[in-house]
């Protein structure tokens, strides 16, 4: 509602409604589904230190099955040319089991 919505800024009060606690596996999808649509991809450094792997070890077999849709660099994993066409079809292949 949107006289709720002003009336809660008005009050210096956080609007929100609700929100979901993602399990782990989860949020690392989002986070490889996120990142593959910015041009900067995904920052396996930074990827690391917040879930403890390497996307490229924990999605072995989703990299697998988008060779020609995601380009691995030294330091970061981001759609090709093609890839960004496909980029929801992409992400698909690290949807968690």
């Amino acid at each position: 509602d949107l006289g709720h919505y002003l009336t809660a800024i008005a009050r210096g009060h956080r609007p929100v409604a609700g929100f979901d606690r993602l399990d782990e596996r989860t949020r690392a999808f989002e986070a490889m589904a996120l990142g593959l649509r910015r041009i900067d991809g995904v920052h396996r450094a930074a990827f690391t230190a917040e879930f403890g792997a390497d996307p490229i070890d924990r999605f072995a077999d989703g990299l697998a099955q988008t060779r020609d849709l995601v380009e691995v660099t030294a330091d970061r994993l981001r759609l090709t040319r093609t890839g960004r066409l496909f980029a929801s079809e992409a992400s698909l292949a690290f949807l968690p089991a």
